[in-house]
């Protein structure tokens, strides 16, 4: 019975082999799976082989969003017309509504302000606002612009970019949320007991369950006694207690870190130590806020088994990026004096609260001890406030400062728009074992940019594994095809999402940039972002695009 089975799985396998016209098929890989998967379908749709391939190749031609490519169930197989289904029913469900999802940040904002609101009193940055008055402008502000970007997509039929799903709207928010009670709430499972039993408030016994936790682990990497010290900096207890919480969740999930071995302890003792060292608590809060920036990705078990791994795999490293790019569009508005050492502590920590919730940023919100130095630098302190830096980051413009009479610098910051994301992407692909450091691009060149008066200016570091992209692109219904004909003539022959390979050369210099940057055309990048929840783009968009097309 077994073999009949595997003799009938290879013998479908050799006909689709057929069916693609393919003289020399490798039946272990694409077409054995594909035969599995039509086989699967027969068997869950109650019908034969030839019917189940008649109702998957309709179902391609209802997901394929108009391209003309004949044969698409035995050329690239029906495991990935169904994953393409599956995916599309995922990512369907996945977006849950404009209001609903507004509705649930809000109510995090709003119990947030009533159990600190002493706190946030204290806190307006270069701001006279709340910060749940700054979400809820930016909320407006957003939608308008959603507003505007449909009218273009539907009139000039182009891609445009999905203001919510780039700022509070992340469909993969699930990725980069850090739950802090999670990780280091089982400590606290005894607080309101303990509290009742020595007659104290539960702040009281929560700070001393903190400071105890963070003593020992201090003690253990021999941290200097003046940092331990600096987190009792704020006069505030909630702004001690949430300063805590974040060094205690810094220490219990850090990464590649073995207790037991010393030169592991040693290596985290010296980066708190130098991280720490001499700050004050705006600067160990801002130490704290970007190691969780940086290292906090969750996994999400939904998307896991929602997804195929080609589109999952991809989905977490590009809304990485997107969640990097927003970090680097903050650190650039730091001045760059080489002694604004406060300033660029403040407007660090400053702007990370006040955008926390605006652009769906993980962390906690916190105190800020000195904001009045989070302009340090500027050439006017407008460009910290809510407004101004929400429009920047949608609609581009410049930050000017001016460091002293005759030292003034100017950056440019394009508009957040699908060209400029399709180039942010093709620039930061890397090949995983190259190491290779990304180039500034030439918009974040400003004047004055390599002067030793200046401190070096933050670089967009996250980098996207081209094996990741060449993975999804091979499984993706519309691209897929094309791939694998790109392929097949050594990238030789140009088609409708890849280009001609031809000498790569930078400025006069040779330089060997990945092979897919060098030959994806804008429409494959624009297909990936789309994937990826991050643009929209018109219907039938693929059908009336010719492989001259460009973004603008």
């Amino acid at each position: 019975s077994r073999l009949e089975s595997v003799c009938s799985m290879v013998s479908l396998a050799r006909f689709l082999a057929h069916q693609s016209r393919e003289s020399d098929p490798d039946l272990e890989s694409k077409h054995i799976t594909s035969a599995i998967a039509l086989k699967e379908y027969m068997f869950e749709s109650k019908s034969t082989v030839e019917s189940a391939m008649m109702k998957l190749n309709e179902r391609a031609r209802e997901l394929l969003n108009g391209v003309q490519f004949s044969g698409y169930g035995s050329i690239i197989g029906y495991h990935i017309i169904l994953d393409t289904w599956r995916t599309t029913q995922f990512l369907a469900t996945r977006r849950r509504s404009d209001n609903q999802q507004m509705s649930v940040i809000s109510q995090r904002h709003l119990t947030y302000l009533s159990v600190n609101a002493t706190q946030l009193q204290r806190w307006r940055g270069a701001s006279s606002k709340s910060l749940l008055n700054i979400f809820n402008d930016f909320q407006v502000f957003v939608r308008d612009l959603s507003v505007q970007n449909q009218v273009e997509m539907e009139g000039n039929k182009v891609p445009v970019i999905d203001t919510f799903s780039l700022s509070f709207c992340d469909p993969w928010s699930s990725l980069h949320y850090v739950d802090f009670d999670t990780v280091i709430g089982a400590h606290f499972l005894t607080v309101g007991d303990t509290a009742k039993a020595i007659n104290e408030s539960p702040l009281v016994v929560e700070e001393g369950i903190l400071d105890q936790l963070i003593g020992d682990k201090f003690k253990v990497l021999e941290v200097s006694d003046s940092i331990s010290n600096r987190l009792c900096g704020y006069s505030d207890q909630r702004s001690r207690i949430s300063l805590k919480r974040k060094m205690l969740f810094l220490l219990e999930t850090v990464p590649n870190v073995d207790w037991g071995d010393s030169t592991s302890r040693r290596t985290l003792s010296a980066a708190i130590n130098d991280g720490c060292g001499g700050r004050c608590p705006d600067g160990i809060s801002s130490f704290c806020d970007n190691f969780i920036a940086d290292t906090a990705i969750q996994s999400d078990p939904s998307l896991e088994k929602g997804l195929p791994s080609s589109v999952s795999r991809i989905v977490v490293q590009i809304s990485t990026l997107i969640v990097h790019y927003k970090q680097h569009f903050l650190k650039l508005h730091l001045s760059r004096g080489i002694d604004h050492h406060e300033g660029r502590t403040v407007g660090d920590v400053t702007l990370r609260y006040m955008t926390l919730a605006p652009f769906g940023l993980a962390g906690e919100y916190g105190e800020v001890r000195y904001p009045g130095f989070a302009t340090e630098g500027h050439a006017s302190a407008d460009q910290m406030t809510d407004v101004h830096v929400g429009r920047l980051f949608f609609e581009g413009g410049v930050l000017a400062f001016n460091y002293s009479p005759s030292l003034r610098e100017e950056i440019f910051l394009p508009a957040l728009t699908v060209r400029f994301l399709a180039d942010m992407l093709r620039r930061q692909i890397a090949v995983p074992e190259s190491g290779r450091a990304p180039k500034a691009p030439a918009w974040e060149v400003g004047l004055g940019s390599d002067l030793p008066q200046l401190e070096k200016r933050h670089v967009l570091a996250y980098m996207v594994s081209q094996t990741v992209i060449e993975d999804f692109l091979q499984h993706d219904l519309i691209i897929g095809p094309y791939f694998h004909s790109a392929r097949e003539s050594e990238y030789l022959a140009e088609n409708l999402f890849f280009q001609a390979l031809v000498g790569d050369d930078d400025e006069g210099v040779e330089v060997v940039k990945p092979l897919m940057v060098r030959v994806m055309k804008d429409a494959a990048l624009v297909r990936i972002l789309e994937v990826c929840m991050y643009i929209k783009v018109p219907v039938r968009f693929y059908e009336n695009i010719t492989g001259v097309w460009q973004l603008p």
